[in-house]
C-alpha cells in the first residue's frame, strides 16, 4: 500500500492538478502489477506561517512523505533507480511549476498492515505475477462453481447483506485480476500477429529472439528512496 502524503502551500493546486498528480502515482505503482486501489494519495494544505522550513514561512515549496508497505526494495541499484524515477514524477508536479520539492520514502513492515479487516496477500494472484501470462489461468485465480455447486441465491444475499462481512478486498483484487487477464491476453495477440515477420528469409528467428529476454522492472509498486508499498 503505496501511502503519499503531499504537504503544499495553499492554492498551490488546483482539483484537477490533484487528480492528475494522484493520477500520475498510481500509474507509478500500476505498470508494475500492483492494484491500483492500493495506491493512496493524500493532499495536505498548509499555511505560510505553518509551513516553516529553516525556522522561516514558506510557500513555495512541497514535502512528499512517501510509505511503502506492499512491496520492499532490497537491491541497491533497484533502490537508487526508483528514487530517481520518483523524482522525475514529482518534478512534473513541483520543479516545472516552479515549486521546490523535497520527498523521501519509508518503508513500513507489513505484518501490522490490513484491509477491510484481511491481511493482504503476499503479491496480488494475477497472471503476471503467477508468470503463467500465456500458458493458462494463474492457479490462485478464482473459478466459478460449476451449475449444480453454486450456493443458494438467498443465502448469498444474506451474507453478502452482512456488515461484518470484510468482502471489499476479496472483490478488488478480482476485479485487479481479471483485468491483468485481458492486458495479457491483448498482449499475446499482439505478439502472435507479429510472429511472421519475426521469421527471416531462412525461416529461422534471429539469433537474439531465440535467447528470451527477462522481463524488466520499472522501479516501484516496491518502493522508492524517495517509493512502493501498500
Amino acid at each position: 500500500m503505496p501511502l503519499w502524503h503531499v504537504y503544499h502551500p495553499t492554492g498551490a493546486y488546483s482539483e484537477q492538478q490533484k487528480r492528475t498528480f494522484a493520477e500520475d502515482a498510481t500509474e507509478f505503482y500500476a505498470r508494475v502489477g500492483l492494484p491500483r486501489f492500493y495506491v493512496v494519495t493524500l493532499f495536505h494544505e498548509v499555511p505560510r506561517a505553518s509551513f516553516l522550513i529553516g525556522g522561516r514561512p514558506a510557500d513555495d515549496t512541497v514535502r512528499v512523505v512517501i510509505e511503502h508497505i506492499a512491496r520492499h526494495a532490497e537491491d541497491p541499484g533497484l533502490r537508487a533507480r526508483m528514487g530517481e524515477a520518483l523524482g522525475r514524477l514529482l518534478a512534473r508536479h513541483t520543479l516545472d511549476r516552479g515549486l521546490h520539492c523535497e520527498f523521501h520514502v519509508d518503508e513500513t513492515p507489513r505484518d501490522l498492515w490490513m484491509i477491510d479487516g484481511l491481511r493482504p496477500p503476499p503479491r496480488a494472484a494475477t497472471r503476471r505475477s503467477c508468470g503463467r501470462a500465456r500458458t493458462g489461468p494463474c492457479p490462485t485465480t478464482s473459478r466459478r462453481a460449476p451449475r449444480s455447486r453454486r450456493p443458494d441465491r438467498t443465502r448469498a444475499t444474506a451474507r453478502s447483506r452482512d456488515p461484518l462481512r470484510p468482502s471489499g478486498l476479496l472483490v478488488r483484487l478480482r476485479r485487479h485480476e481479471g483485468e491483468g487477464r485481458d492486458r495479457a491476453g491483448d498482449q499475446a495477440d499482439d505478439a502472435e500477429a507479429e510472429e511472421p515477420a519475426r521469421i527471416g528469409e531462412d525461416g529461422h528467428a534471429p539469433a537474439d529472439d531465440q535467447c528470451g529476454a527477462g522481463e524488466g522492472h520499472e522501479p516501484a509498486a516496491s518502493g522508492a528512496a524517495g517509493g512502493g508499498r501498500r
